[in-house]
């Protein structure tokens, strides 16, 4: 019963149904195994509406599908703010033994969860490290929220609570990489420091060879115009970017799908003002439309 509404949830929005099921959640003060939609196993807090959603399909839907309609077998992956590693999953099971995932997050305390659920699915081929992604290499101080596993390098970014602060390690993504190696795809979710982990991977960039995908949420800037513009200034040759917008369901029942419209000067502003993820493909990649088969 529990797969088949499992498999529901994953295809359909109805309205008030993920906020009926967390309330209806039997509360448990560890952590627990569950199993999404696909066959990921993670270990989960359900006390936490973030984790709690893994196992309906409602957790970073559009980025989840995308990442499995992009990597195959073999395949690169690089997960930065990787939390506890549900994605750094979902794309081992896409990219397989013969593939590699790389997860980067400064938080000791979630990193240690991406390497138990690692385990937990027998994916040896995640390589996790305990750092910031950054501009340059050094230090920085990362302000641990106080709630949900959130966590960021910026000072005032909106709806962040800080419980304490750690000094960290910052490397570039260009370090972790070695020259041949070719990275499928990219996703990036650092709570307002795209610009400084996008700035760190510029030879990546310039390669033209792999998929990114970063969060944008619009109201956490003071000008988020500018924060996007300056994200975007990073792809302006060679690359097509593309916006997925956080889809509320406008009807009691509705067929999930994942949305896209190409960023033109003409919508940036409405754009940035708005909450989603941005996915960026080389123009020479032969999928200038994302998610179309999903």
């Amino acid at each position: 019963m529990t797969t088949q509404l499992q498999r529901f949830c994953d295809k359909y929005y109805v309205r008030g149904l993920p906020r009926l099921l967390y309330a209806a959640r039997q509360r448990r003060d560890e952590p627990q195994v569950v199993s999404d939609p696909d066959g990921v196993r993670v270990w989960c807090d359900l006390e936490n509406p973030f984790q709690f959603h893994i196992k309906w399909g409602n957790y970073e839907h559009a980025v989840r599908k995308l990442i499995r309609e992009c990597l195959r077998e073999g395949d690169t992956f690089v997960d930065i703010g990787c939390n506890v590693g549900y994605l750094s999953c979902v794309a081992a099971a896409c990219v397989r033994s013969t593939g590699k995932v790389i997860s980067v997050d400064p938080n000791p305390a979630v990193i240690e969860l991406t390497q138990r659920n690692a385990t937990l699915n027998d994916f040896s081929w995640i390589e996790t490290h305990c750092a910031a992604a950054g501009a340059t290499s050094g230090v920085a101080k990362l302000r641990v929220g106080t709630e949900h596993s959130l966590s960021t390098l910026c000072e005032g970014v909106k709806g962040i609570q800080v419980a304490s602060v750690l000094e960290v390690p910052v490397m570039q993504v260009d370090e972790l990489l070695t020259e041949t190696e070719v990275v499928r795809m990219v996703k990036i979710d650092t709570e307002g420091y795209e610009a400084e982990v996008l700035s760190g991977m510029t030879e990546l960039i310039r390669k033209r060879q792999t998929h990114f995908i970063f969060e944008h949420v619009g109201n956490c800037f003071d000008d988020p115009v500018s924060v996007l513009s300056s994200n975007l200034k990073h792809f302006s040759e060679g690359y097509t970017a593309f916006w997925l917008p956080t889809k509320m369901p406008r009807k009691l029942f509705e067929k999930k799908s994942v949305q896209h419209v190409r960023i033109t000067k003409e919508i940036l502003d409405h754009v940035a003002h708005s909450r989603g993820d941005v996915f960026v493909v080389p123009n020479d990649s032969g999928n200038d439309q994302p998610g179309h088969s999903l």
